[in-house]
């Protein structure tokens, strides 16, 4: 990859706010962090419905992010099965950048954190953050 899109890939998260997202069946795992790579409040869940994505996922963001708009904040969901299709078009129709996180990204970044290899949902979603603001977008 040359240096210009790596430059542009990277310009992309620069400065934002990640949410994210692991989706599940029943209730999504979400969690923020800052462009520095820490959490932002602590991670929370909501509802896999229409009422968890317009009630509850905005709720638990202002009360971490008070000012969130499509300039400060973007969404990393990871591509598991076809859960994330739901929220990732939602967040897309409303003008938030959308970046995908592979599982097996998520697979390995696991060990990373304090070298245990289990895998919870709120780990994952601060895992999916992280690979979205460390890589940025995938061409």
């Amino acid at each position: 990859m040359n240096q210009a899109r790596l430059q542009h890939k990277k310009q992309i998260t620069a400065g934002k706010f990640v949410v994210g997202i692991d989706p599940a069946k029943r209730h999504h795992q979400a969690t923020i962090i800052n462009p520095n790579d820490i959490h932002v409040g602590k991670s929370f869940s909501f509802p896999a419905s229409s009422d968890g994505y317009t009630l509850a996922l905005w709720k638990n963001i202002e009360k971490c992010l008070s000012p969130c708009n499509k300039d400060t904040v973007l969404f990393a969901v990871e591509t598991s099965c076809n859960l994330w299709q739901t929220i990732a078009f939602y967040l897309h129709s409303l003008g938030y950048t959308v970046l995908m996180v592979s599982p097996l990204s998520t697979y390995h970044e696991r060990p990373i954190m304090n070298h245990v290899f289990s895998r919870t949902d709120p780990k994952d979603a601060f895992h999916i953050a992280a690979i979205a603001q460390r890589d940025g977008p995938v061409d």
